[in-house]
């Protein structure tokens, strides 16, 4: 089922990192979408507490309240934002520097004022998806490099930095591994400090079987447990990857013009997978959130009227199963980057407006219930 709806109840003017007055603000029931103007899209939401969201992209954050009005942007110049978490009254940030091999983390406080900042170098080797995790009193760096002087004796490293929450460095470690062909690494998912998910995707095609291949490594105690390949005939891409409520993996993304999903479990056996489109129009999923009963996928589409570029949610059930899809059209171009929620009546989608024929690009808001709606 297909249908083209916009819900538009108030529009806000923010400027580049600027608020509204108070007096402009409803106090209790949030609008249905928010705007803040000209600060380049976000990619992600947090939710320190109930009274309090965070956007970021990657250029720079932001803290709102509750019902997505704006209070404070902070960023940084020695590092961009790939990655960023909310732990008590902090908030952590890592990302890449100017250099290939060296990364920065940093921590502000929730009114978004700096607090610390560290580096991390790792010799000549390109490092990638810098993730971060708090577990317990220990803030965990991990990121991947590859070692790859002698293509005959490729490694793939993982590498575990540690630090206080005030950013003491604690100690560090690191894990090696052969993969089967050499990959540039997207997403890390970690459990503790030996147990993790590596995933990426095949620097150079194998033409016997996709243009891109999807390599997925599993650790346990410090070891690759399993490995496997996934993809499609053509180019094939993840964009997330989410631990579901009974411990299986999920992975959104992309494949040729197909939002694609699929699920595996602890084990690596697929459960299932989820192709969504028609052939013809481009679909992508972006993130996704288990919400109840229901996992709440979200993107973007180009299956409008004129081919704009519009924001795309997709409901299934929890076996990726009887799908409802809604589609936003509207004279400008949307997308869906991520997803969060507070309650179990309540899901937010973060993303971005780009007002067409000029370089101005927005963060958007929308709030709808717990169906999406």
């Amino acid at each position: 089922m297909r249908y083209l709806y916009r819900f538009l109840i108030f529009f806000f003017c923010l400027g580049l990192w600027t608020g509204c007055d108070s007096d402009e603000s409803p106090s209790d029931v949030p609008p249905k979408e928010i705007f803040i103007e000209d600060e380049g899209g976000s990619n992600g939401i947090l939710f320190p507490n109930d009274n309090t969201i965070v956007i970021y992209n990657m250029a720079r954050g932001a803290v709102l309240d509750r019902n997505g009005k704006f209070q404070k942007g902070f960023w940084i110049l020695s590092h961009v934002f790939d990655h960023m978490i909310v732990e008590g009254n902090q908030i952590f940030a890592t990302g890449k520097t100017e250099g290939d091999n060296r990364l920065g983390v940093s921590a502000y406080n929730l009114n978004g004022d700096f607090l610390w900042e560290k580096f991390v170098t790792r010799g000549p080797e390109m490092v990638e998806a810098p993730t971060l995790k708090v577990l317990g009193n220990e803030l965990i760096l991990a990121f991947t490099s590859t070692t790859n002087e002698d293509p005959n004796a490729l490694q793939k490293k993982v590498y575990f930095e540690v630090f206080s929450k005030n950013g003491d460095a604690l100690g560090s470690s690191d894990f090696r591994f052969k993969p089967k062909a050499d990959f540039f690494a997207s997403h890390l998912v970690i459990e503790s400090k030996s147990n993790f998910l590596v995933q990426g995707q095949r620097k150079i095609a194998d033409p016997a079987l996709d243009e891109q291949g999807i390599l997925i490594y599993r650790f346990k105690d410090g070891k690759v447990n399993w490995e496997t390949e996934k993809g499609g005939l053509g180019f094939s891409t993840v964009t997330s990857v989410i631990k579901s409520p009974t411990g299986d993996f999920l992975f959104v993304g992309s494949k040729q013009t197909t939002a694609w999903a699929f699920l595996l479990n602890d084990s690596g056996n697929t459960l299932w997978n989820l192709d969504h489109g028609d052939g013809i129009n481009r679909n992508w999923f972006m993130d996704a959130i288990y919400l109840g009963n229901s996992i709440h996928f979200c993107g973007f589409s180009n299956a409008t009227p004129n081919q704009t570029e519009t924001a795309l949610i997709f409901s299934t059930d929890l076996a990726g199963g009887g799908g409802i899809e809604k589609i936003y059209n509207g004279i400008e171009s949307y997308r869906h980057n991520a997803v969060g929620s507070r309650a179990q009546d309540e899901v937010i989608f973060v993303g971005t407006r780009t007002v067409n024929n000029t370089f101005r690009t927005d963060s958007w808001l929308l709030f709808t219930n717990g169906k999406g709606e």
